[in-house]
């Protein structure tokens, strides 16, 4: 990374090269992976990306960064989304002017602000969009480097949280001492992804918790089986658990299953009812 020259002639040649005004950049970048100034390994993998993210160890070097851009969003909505969302390969075009990048001075972790690539071709980079404080944002990281940057998408107009709860039992009815299964699907209707999606059951005391399975790890204690909660659900997917039981008296017996979510108020709750003889 190089600081702007200031000599006219140069900024000149500069301007008729890229198109873009000379003043909408602070530093230019004609190459990435510079041990000395990259703020992490170079990425080969989704997984990759998600790891540096995920790096405890990074995470104060993250937000250092993130505070030194000025950005207004969540630093735990970005590690969510760098956790779960869809994860897509892109090129950073010759001539883009980033609002920011992620960098190192003397291993310190530095932001750089308005910074063009002036490299000879596109640099490949990692990108996933998330939302936070109302706003929409695209993290974008080159693979040679992992110097991220956070685009604004702008604001999000109109947020629809409808999460459906859907539980089936596919034992009904089902003998004393024998074991049911109950389903439990949670799927976005709405136009905004759903964070932090939690799944809370209450069997009845006619039943006994035998073993649970889904999209995030399930535990029981007593009565009660917890699912691990789920850091996102993109619009339109679906994420399913499996919780098997076993019924140990005859009775109406009724499993209560509720959720919650960051975008629901009051938790929705569902009764699914089966008959043990």
């Amino acid at each position: 990374m190089k600081r702007m020259p200031r000599v006219l002639a140069h900024a000149a040649v500069l301007a008729l090269l890229f198109c873009l005004p000379v003043r909408a950049a602070e530093h230019y970048a004609t190459r990435l992976g510079n041990p000395a100034t990259r703020f992490a390994p170079p990425l080969t993998t989704v997984e990759d990306l998600r790891l540096l993210f995920r790096n405890e160890q990074l995470k104060p070097d993250v937000a250092s960064i993130l505070e030194q851009a000025g950005w207004k969003g969540s630093l735990d909505d970005l590690l969510r989304a760098a956790a779960a969302a869809e994860i897509a390969d892109t090129n950073i075009p010759v001539g883009t002017t980033m609002p920011f990048m992620a960098s190192r001075e003397d291993g310190k972790p530095i932001c750089l602000h308005k910074v063009l690539w002036m490299g000879k071709e596109p640099a490949p980079a990692f990108a996933f969009d998330f939302s936070s404080n109302k706003r929409r944002y695209r993290c974008v990281t080159p693979k040679a480097c992992s110097n991220f940057f956070v685009e604004d998408l702008g604001a999000i107009k109109f947020v629809i949280p409808a999460i459906l709860l859907e539980v089936v039992d596919l034992e009904d009815p089902v003998e004393v001492g024998k074991e049911v299964t109950y389903v439990i699907k949670v799927t976005n209707q709405g136009t905004t992804s759903g964070t932090n999606i939690r799944i809370v059951c209450t069997l009845p005391a006619c039943q006994s918790f035998v073993s649970g399975t889904g999209a995030t790890a399930v535990q029981a204690q007593d009565n009660t089986v917890t699912m691990a909660a789920l850091p996102i659900l993109a619009p339109k997917a679906v994420a399913s658990w499996r919780v098997v039981v076993k019924a140990i008296q005859a009775a109406d017996a009724r499993i209560r299953v509720g959720l919650s979510s960051d975008q629901i108020q009051q938790p929705v709750v569902h009764h699914e009812a089966t008959q043990q003889y």
